[in-house]
């Protein structure tokens, strides 16, 4: 019986943690593709992700919050992020040139890039579709 009850809460806590680390991932990896914008030496690109980046944020101290509206909007600017980035990777990319060497060689964006464009998508499929992400929504969640 005692069993029952101290198990009851468990699930509550798997879905923050789970909501917590989906948030954790979207923290990082929007910081390190804004700084690998900024060393490919393309910093148009890297402000409007940052700016993204930073909406983003709001939107997840308000899912944090208990608003339940956040979620989908979240959702949203993931799936926008991740069809942008597909089209800069397999539109834009390519016709950009400089004159002189950047200080990380763009050799490598087209397959970070499509790592960030699988991440987004999933992250933004899951903000529509997971429960444990509504249900933590709906409990509110923090990162401590």
């Amino acid at each position: 019986m005692l069993e029952k009850q101290r198990d009851r809460y468990r699930p509550v806590t798997e879905k923050r943690s789970f909501a917590r680390n989906v948030v954790l991932v979207h923290l990082l990896v929007g910081l390190v593709v804004t700084g690998l914008l900024v060393f490919h030496e393309l910093f148009v690109v890297s402000l409007g992700v940052f700016l993204w980046y930073l909406i983003s944020v709001g939107l997840v101290a308000g899912m944090m919050k208990r608003q339940e509206w956040c979620r989908p909007i979240l959702g949203l600017m993931f799936l926008g992020m991740a069809a942008g980035c597909a089209v800069f990777v397999t539109r834009i990319h390519p016709h950009l040139e400089i004159d002189h060497a950047p200080m990380l060689s763009r050799q490598g964006l087209p397959l970070w890039g499509t790592v960030v464009t699988v991440v987004y998508a999933v992250c933004g499929v899951m903000m529509f579709i997971s429960n444990r992400l509504k249900r933590a929504t709906m409990l509110g969640f923090g990162f401590w």
